[in-house]
């Protein structure tokens, strides 16, 4: 019995929360709809509570009768008088409390009695529609699968569970503590696409993403999950309902070394949305694969947390930059071309390029331009990317030095708004609505790495470069400094977060997850560069920072000698 009240009220929970988020966004048909659902099951906690009161009422004080009952007729005079956010409160304020503190009391009452147990329902389902994958649970419930983790399972405060994964340097979270459910449901609101014709979640968690997925979409477009840990799947066929989501055929796929998913990937088409589950991200042994798949969720998150100002920048850019970056390839091919990036080394070696080398181009990344126009140093063009007004600092009073600017298509409206230089546009790839104005217009796209660095990295060898020398690219910390003096903001206060690199000296280096990022983008662009037969030379005259494998080392007085 104590398991019935305990599932009963999660559906309570869930459907209250429902209500309230309804009632937030002025939905209220849907609030109409849900309603007489809510008063239904409600009605039968009361009954519930009445005949339960061993549990309930141990103090002879009716006090969750009470509450319950109080709670109910305030929501219902609400709803009577249309008063939807008075009934959002109410319900936020006194009713997830009350069954919060319900499912405490029965997690007490039951002691060691297993209140979230889904795992014969589970596997009975999985058995008719995907054995395969059945049997290998098999194995994990006889020992096949060992692992130097545990996996702990804990109750949270609305009575759905969560997964603790702890190691002997680490442990974290797959999902929240306090409402699982709620949170994928928020999660997948950010990814859901009314043209989606595929899911392709990689980590399955809990199956709560799942789960959010399958009560939106239900089984309208296929939804693959790729997890590659078979004990978090055991773990949410024993802990979360998942049969619903398993009977609209969405498929869980066991994949150890992500290859089958890697394979549907390749293949997937802008319809086909990608959704990266991150605490599964970090819950990957191979560290070299870790990485690389931590730059797609940095990327694909950094594209969707800011689409909404990407495509008013992208419609604003294209009218006002006059010019497209592909018309400078005359003035780049052959040449020397130095990407100023802001790394604290800058400072080292700066003062050098205030005698600009002939047959030279320098591009300073916007961070910098400042610090460069300030000493004296002849900037032929200053490179911008990030959408956000934040950063309209580093050009603030400097639009009129006439400098050109590279304009990535989605980059802050106002540097082409405000600039009387030329404003060169750049389309980028991954970005739909660039890639198809570039096809339309004949123009060629480039790929930006996420940074203003790798951007003009790329400009620079898609334009035929004979050489490539980036100075200020560290990349990694320099003492307390993250950006050269001068540069628009430039310092950190502590080491919490920070990773170790190996420096161009062989010593370790503080940088961060992005950084190290970035440095691996330079890799693999260098390496793409070179496989295609680009002659480019690639040099770092950063004179400090970590190592760029595929780049040759050297001073940038050396550099200067020719």
């Amino acid at each position: 019995m104590i398991k019935t009240l305990y599932t009963n009220n999660l559906g309570i929970l869930i459907i209250t929360k429902d209500i309230i988020s309804a009632c937030r966004a002025q939905n209220y048909n849907k609030v109409a709809r849900l309603f007489k659902d809510w008063t239904a099951r409600v009605s039968t906690l009361a009954t519930n509570i009445a005949a339960n009161g061993d549990i309930f009422n141990q103090d002879g004080s009716n006090a969750y009768a009470n509450q319950l009952m109080l709670t109910i007729s305030d929501v219902l005079k609400a709803q009577e008088q249309e008063d939807y956010i008075l009934e959002a409160d109410i319900l936020e304020v006194n009713m997830i409390p009350l069954i919060y503190a319900m499912q405490d009391l029965l997690k007490e009452t039951a002691g060691d009695e297993d209140l979230s147990d889904y795992f014969d329902l589970n596997i009975s389902v999985l058995r008719e529609l995907n054995n395969e994958l059945a049997v290998l649970i098999d194995g994990y419930k006889d020992n096949v699968y060992k692992s130097n983790k545990s996996y702990v399972v804990e109750s949270t405060a609305s009575g759905f569970a969560t997964l603790k994964i702890e190691s002997a340097s680490e442990s974290f979270y797959m999902e929240g503590n306090i409402d699982p459910y709620r949170d994928s449901i928020n999660l997948f609101d950010n990814y859901y696409d009314v043209n989606a014709e595929s899911y392709i979640v990689l980590g399955l968690g809990l199956g709560y993403l799942a789960c959010a997925i399958s009560k939106k979409v239900q089984d309208a477009v296929p939804v693959t999950i790729y997890e590659p840990d078979i004990r978090v799947i055991y773990a949410a066929l024993g802990n979360v309902n998942l049969s619903y989501m398993l009977g609209y055929g969405y498929k869980i796929v066991y994949d150890p070394d992500l290859t089958k998913f890697a394979a549907h990937i390749k293949e997937k088409s802008d319809k086909d949305i990608l959704i990266m589950h991150h605490p599964s991200i970090r819950n990957i042994q191979d560290e070299n694969l870790k990485d690389k798949l931590e730059a797609i969720f940095v990327q694909d998150a950094s594209i969707r947390n800011q689409m909404f100002d990407m495509i008013t920048n992208f419609k604003s850019n294209i009218k006002n930059c006059n010019h497209y970056v592909d018309e400078l390839k005359d003035k780049i091919a052959g040449k020397d071309v130095y990407i100023i990036a802001a790394g604290p080394s800058l400072d080292e070696n700066v003062s050098l390029l205030k005698n600009k080398p002939e047959n030279s181009v320098i591009i300073a990344v916007g961070r910098v331009f400042r610090k460069l126009y300030n000493a004296g140093i002849s900037v032929d063009y200053v490179v911008f990317l990030d959408s956000a007004d934040r950063i309209y600092g580093q050009y603030n009073g400097l639009e009129e030095t006439g400098i050109p600017l590279l304009i990535a298509s989605t980059t802050y409206r106002k540097f082409a708004v405000n600039s009387k230089a030329d404003k060169y546009l750049i389309c980028q790839n991954g970005m739909t609505e660039a890639e198809e104005y570039a096809k339309k217009n004949g123009f060629n796209t480039y790929n930006t790495g996420g940074s203003v660095a790798t951007i003009a990295f790329d400009i620079a060898i898609s334009l035929g470069a004979k050489r490539v020398i980036t100075i200020g690219l560290d990349l990694a910390y320099s003492e307390s400094k993250t950006h050269t003096d001068g540069a628009y903001g430039n310092s950190i206060s502590d080491a919490v977060g920070l990773i170790k690199t190996k420096g161009q000296d062989g010593k370790m280096l503080f940088t961060t997850k992005a950084m190290d990022i970035y440095r691996i983008w330079f890799e693999d662009r260098i390496k793409d560069a070179v496989a295609s037969g680009v002659n480019t030379e690639f040099i770092n005259a950063t004179e400090g920072g970590a190592l760029i494998s595929g780049m040759i080392n050297k001073k940038l007085s050396d550099v200067l000698k020719g």
